[in-house]
């Protein structure tokens, strides 16, 4: 019974293993192309809800118009106390009014219905709803618009990115170079040959000072373009973001 049950507990751990590895396979961020991020920006940007938000609410705004010519139903009512009239209006010395007495006051009650069909604005309602339908027409270009400048972003983004880390191995190769050169003028400036001074050296110093500069800038630039593309995404910072490509794609010849 111990055996069966220490083959059983194997087996669970085998499980649990490799039901977090297939997790974490799953959790791992898929590499993106350029029309991969514009897609997820535009499915989840919040200045696109924005722009479509002011659509439906001038729609809305053409519905009131639309609804002018709707039948529309209004109604009054309400009960108040009042002291009992005898007699009638064609003889006032028959009228009596009682109102010493509580018991000669009874409620009064009105109910008032009036139900209209409007039958024409004169035009008004016409030209309402051609100025709506033109407003609605002018809010989908402007989400058509927001649509173009947050494709354009990302891509501007995306590719500063990969600019950024195109510059990588040029810049290794270049400290490397001129690791070698200084290596090589401080043993001719050891040999005393004349041939390196002391201001060549200070030249590749400046050089191999330049060349790390500008290798920090490109990492620092790396990690801001890479910010700015989750945030212009609509993704937290936090959110795992891979690029599929490496380097800066090849310039197509165009014909002149």
């Amino acid at each position: 019974m111990t055996q069966v049950f220490r083959q059983s507990l194997a087996c669970a751990g085998i499980a649990l293993c490799l039901l977090s590895f297939e997790t974490a396979e799953a959790n791992e961020a898929k590499p993106l192309t350029a029309d991969d991020c514009v897609r997820i920006a535009l499915s989840q940007s919040a200045v696109i809800d924005e722009a479509k938000a002011k659509v439906e609410a001038i729609k809305g705004k053409l519905a009131e118009v639309e609804s002018i010519f709707y039948p529309k139903l209004t109604g009054i009512a309400y009960i108040a106390p009042m002291y009992s009239v005898r007699g009638n209006a064609m003889d006032n010395s028959s009228i009596e009014t009682s109102y010493s007495r509580l018991s000669d006051w009874g409620p009064y009650t009105h109910l008032q219905a009036i139900l209209a069909q409007p039958l024409t604005t004169f035009g008004r309602a016409g030209a309402n709803e051609r100025a709506v339908e033109h407003l609605i027409q002018v809010e989908k270009a402007k989400v058509r618009a927001a649509e173009h400048i947050l494709a354009l972003e990302v891509r501007k983004l995306y590719h500063a990115h990969l600019f950024s880390i195109s510059l990588r191995p040029a810049l290794r190769n270049i400290i490397k170079v001129v690791n070698q050169a200084k290596e090589h003028a401080a043993k001719e400036y050891e040999n005393a040959g004349g041939s390196v001074t002391q201001i060549d050296l200070t030249k590749i110093d400046y050089a191999g000072n330049e060349a790390f500069r500008y290798q920090h800038q490109s990492e620092y630039a790396a990690t801001i373009t890479l910010a700015a593309l989750k945030h212009t995404m609509g993704m937290p910072n936090s959110a795992p973001l891979k690029i599929a490509q490496k380097r800066l794609p090849k310039i197509k010849n165009h014909p002149n």
